[in-house]
């Protein structure tokens, strides 16, 4: 409180007056010399942290923005502009109009009266913001792009304030003007020149470049010349500019793109626009618009006037396509078994440059080594080579020439766990090491499959036989390649000591035929067993010719089968019947049929036999018959049936019993293969004529 009252007075006592009077002259002066800003800067700077913690953005700003008029009035020019600056970096974003547009003047003050060329250039190109047009006014805007040309062509600007006190610091200007300079202005939203920066695609590959498309806009009402413009990437290395010379007049748009190359070394990485840049100064005194405040970290929508486009700013780098491609040329494949085959493998150079240093490897990879053979000459197909692979080495490659080496390969047996792997290693145009490895799986298949079922003489399937028991086997021969193979034989070779006695012809198996790719051929041979324990093997042979044009035209190749054994079967007499007329007969017509019974064991049988009784023939009945058979011998009976029904009759069965057995008259397994089963009877000709006639006018076809 002030120990005085302005209105009134002492008269009591004079010499108390004159000294209030003194005392208020002495206050004014400290008043007046008082460095009452400091005071509210400490203050402004005190509740600006207390509404931090707070989080009141816009009373904080307005703090901010008066602690910096408060350096402006103290000439305290530098301390304003890091202040107003670090505002606008803050705030920026925010819908804080009327207090941006304060900051934003209070910096072109500051930094006009400092000589800072920058930053006066910063708060000046933030002034001409779309938003602030209509508080700016016209007039104003014009004076302020006059300004920037006029600093731009290193002369002083003018002051905007004419009321104002300010003055700048000309020699600052000068020295500032006196060299080169380069003004780093961060842009923000409603810029008077629109920029988006995105990448044409969500990915890359590597060794390729990748494109950053840039769309510029003016919406000033100023022409603009841009002298270059460039993007800032995460990774330093693809940072690229490309120089201009635009003129980008009001509303008028241009595009552009940028390239710059990708590194094979990143590899699955990402890569992120960070910033992009525009400059539109001139060569010796660069304006550089950055417009790091506009892009996000994630892909947006910016409306280019067409439509809404989306503008990836994120690109994954995948793997290269390789330029130095192995390439497998087969002469089979699948691949054969038992026969050399050529396999070419080369390599081209598809790109553009020269690739120096190479190193090529190819090898051949199996978990089995056994019977699996790799060379370099066809001769050769049971050698294999050192590491069973080679390796070419060369200084350079260019583009459009190939290196090539030729394999042989062979193996004894069917597999599909064989790879052969490529290895290619160079360094690339770009001074790049480049590896590209590949693997090509490898199928060795038989050129034949042949299965093979045993039938008896009635072409029934069988799964044992007995001993002197004829059966066939049927062959079923496949061409399983792809190629079309010409069989000069084929041949069944029994094992040497077997049991085998062949009863068919060795015309009946194939000569000289020609296979097509997937074909099968079938065809049958009929075999005898004699008396042994089991079935002994044999060998399928095909002898097939395989073209090698490069070597000697047709060469003869043979693969080989073995045939299962059958397994004997445990019986004592084998029974086979013989029908006459095909196992058809005429109602009261004698029809012979004839039972074949051979000893299988190895002793002599004495045997009873008996013809089972049918109510549908005659002369079938308990007729014993005593038979003495020697091991292996066969006996024949003949029987003479005369059918008494008509139709699909059952045919009578024998009935074994051991002559001389004392006790249990049962014999051991008997089996009667190849015996008919049914008999059809029909009747005879000129009987039942009236049945025959209703019966073939039932037949005739009918209208409708």
């Amino acid at each position: 409180q002030r120990p005085w009252r302005p209105d009134g007075e002492l008269v009591a006592d004079i010499a108390t007056q004159n000294e209030s009077q003194a005392g208020v002259m002495i206050l004014n002066y400290l008043e007046q010399h008082h460095d009452h800003s400091t005071d509210r800067i400490n203050h402004y700077g005190i509740a600006s942290d207390f509404c931090r913690d707070l989080q009141r953005t816009r009373t904080r700003c307005e703090l901010m923005m008066m602690m910096g008029h408060e350096f402006l009035l103290k000439k305290e020019y530098h301390r304003c502009i890091i202040l107003m600056t670090h505002v606008l970096k803050e705030f920026g974003r925010d819908k804080l109009t009327e207090l941006l547009f304060v900051v934003g003047d209070t910096g072109l003050k500051a930094s006009w009266c400092d000589g800072d060329v920058t930053a006066y250039l910063s708060f000046l190109i933030f002034l001409l913001k779309k938003d602030f047009a209509a508080k700016l006014g016209e007039k104003r805007r014009q004076s302020l792009w006059t300004n920037f040309v006029t600093a731009l062509q290193k002369n002083v600007p003018q002051s905007l304030d004419e009321n104002s006190n300010l003055s700048c610091k000309e020699d600052g200007w000068m020295a500032a003007m006196g060299r080169p300079y380069v003004s780093y202005v961060v842009v923000h939203k409603e810029p008077f020149l629109d920029a988006a920066f995105y990448f044409v695609s969500e990915t890359f590959r590597a060794g390729s470049r990748a494109e950053v498309r840039v769309v510029l806009k003016n919406s000033s009402e100023f022409a603009i010349a841009i002298q270059k413009c460039g993007v800032v990437i995460i990774i330093a290395d693809y940072n690229t500019e490309l120089a201009l010379n635009v003129t980008l007049q009001p509303g008028d748009s241009h595009e552009l793109s940028l390239f710059f190359p990708l590194m094979v070394r990143d590899t699955g990485k990402i890569i992120q626009i960070q910033m992009g840049y525009v400059d539109i100064g001139k060569p010796d005194a660069s304006v550089l618009l950055h417009y790091s405040a506009l892009i996000e970290s994630n892909p947006y929508l910016w409306n280019d006037g067409k439509k809404d486009v989306k503008k990836q700013i994120i690109a994954k780098i995948d793997p290269m396509l390789p330029l130095l491609t192995p390439k497998v040329a087969f002469e089979f494949f699948p691949m054969l078994t038992n026969c050399v085959q050529k396999v070419d493998i080369s390599w081209t150079n598809t790109g553009t440059q020269t690739y120096t240093t190479l190193n090529l490897v190819c090898r051949l990879e199996c978990p089995e080594l056994e019977d699996l053979y790799i060379n370099d000459h066809p001769d050769t197909p049971n050698a294999r080579l050192r590491n069973m692979g080679v390796t070419i080495e060369a200084d350079e490659l260019s583009a459009g020439e190939s290196e090539q080496v030729t394999l042989y390969i062979n193996s004894r047996k069917p597999r599909s766990d064989i790879q052969l792997t490529t290895k290619a290693k160079y360094i690339d145009g770009n001074g790049q090491i480049v590896t590209n490895d590949s693997v090509e799986p490898i199928e060795m298949i038989d050129p034949f499959g042949v299965s093979w079922e045993f039938l008896n003489t009635q072409f029934e399937t069988i799964q044992e036989a007995s001993p002197n028991e004829p059966f066939m086997i049927k062959f079923t021969v496949k061409n399983l390649s792809q190629q079309t193979l010409h069989v000069r034989k084929m041949e069944f070779n029994l094992t040497e000591g077997s049991a085998f006695v062949e009863t068919g012809n060795a015309h009946q198996l194939p000569h000289f035929m020609i296979f097509k790719a997937k074909e099968v051929y079938q065809f049958v041979n009929a075999y005898k067993l004699q008396f042994a324990t089991q079935l002994p093997v044999g060998t399928l042979c095909i002898q097939w010719l395989k073209y090698r044009k490069q070597v000697d035209g047709y060469c003869s190749m043979s693969t080989e089968f073995t045939v299962n054994s059958l397994p004997l079967s445990r019986c004592h007499v084998f029974v086979e019947t013989i029908v006459s007329a095909r196992g058809m007969g005429e109602l009261k017509k004698p029809m012979p049929i004839k039972y074949a019974i051979t000893n299988c064991t190895e002793k002599v049988l004495d045997l009873s036999t008996s013809i089972e009784s049918s109510d549908s023939f005659m002369n079938a009945g308990p007729k014993k018959t005593n038979l003495k058979l020697i091991s292996g011998g066969t006996a024949y009976f003949q029987y003479v049936l005369f059918p008494l029904k008509t139709g699909l009759l059952l045919t009578p069965r024998l009935v074994f019993e051991h002559a001389n057995a004392a006790g249990d008259n049962r014999l051991a397994p008997v089996i009667q293969r190849n015996v008919v089963k049914n008999i059809f009877v029909a009747r005879a000709e000129g009987e039942g004529r009236e049945h025959g006639s209703v019966i073939t006018s039932a037949l005739e076809p009918v209208d409708g």
